[in-house]
């Protein structure tokens, strides 16, 4: 084999790799994707359940353990995401202008690369467990369905800005989010909307503070 054989080979290897770690990552980016369609039209389908249900009153539902403890985690994480956007926040002002500023620096500057890092861990696992709690009998507890609710319009605005080449598909879906939370308002009693605008309002002056 000449030299430039070998040169060819080599760049056929690297282009092998290359294309076998695009596939893997297409592959994830799609499963990620398609799961985020599934878990909204199982929202919808929680709405359409909790408009047609036979006991119009609030119902009195003792959740298993598992959906406690995964609860419990979410308020956690979304303590954790509030701070996170507060701290972005900070940056310029606003957070549209930190988005930019955390995605300006986070290559050249160890602190906003690790605040990016922790966003991006935190959102994934959020989206994880709004995936999960559509899978539960959610329609039967509407003030934190509607809470997740909220919390999913939130967390689309941030993965708008941190996966620029699907900020289109999550603005989409932080749309969608928005028309569940009014439609939910709707057809929920008064007393449990009183306690989400209340909750709304806190967790709105958490993040503009």
């Amino acid at each position: 084999m000449n030299f430039n054989d070998e040169i060819s080979y080599l760049e056929f290897e690297e282009d092998e790799i290359f294309l076998s770690w695009y596939e893997v990552e297409g592959v994830r980016t799609i499963t990620e994707l398609s799961r985020q369609i599934r878990t909204l039209i199982k929202y919808k389908a929680a709405i359409i359940q909790y408009r047609f249900r036979t006991n119009h009153s609030y119902p009195t539902i003792t959740p298993n353990i598992k959906f406690l403890e995964t609860k419990n985690k979410f308020e956690s994480l979304a303590l954790k995401f509030i701070k996170l956007l507060r701290n972005i926040k900070d940056r310029t002002g606003n957070l549209r202008g930190g988005y930019q500023y955390l995605l300006d620096h986070a290559s050249s500057n160890k602190t906003e690369n690790l605040l990016l890092k922790k966003l991006e861990d935190v959102t994934n696992h959020l989206f994880i467990q709004i995936h999960y709690f559509s899978e539960q009998k959610i329609s039967e507890h509407p003030s934190f369905f509607k809470i997740i609710i909220l919390l999913a319009q939130e967390v689309c605005e941030t993965r708008k800005y941190l996966k620029t080449q699907f900020s289109g598909f999550y603005e989409e879906l932080g749309k969608n989010y928005h028309n569940l939370e009014k439609e939910l308002s709707i057809l929920i009693p008064s007393g449990v909307q009183e306690k989400f605008n209340e909750r709304k309002r806190k967790i709105g002056e958490m993040i503009k503070s």
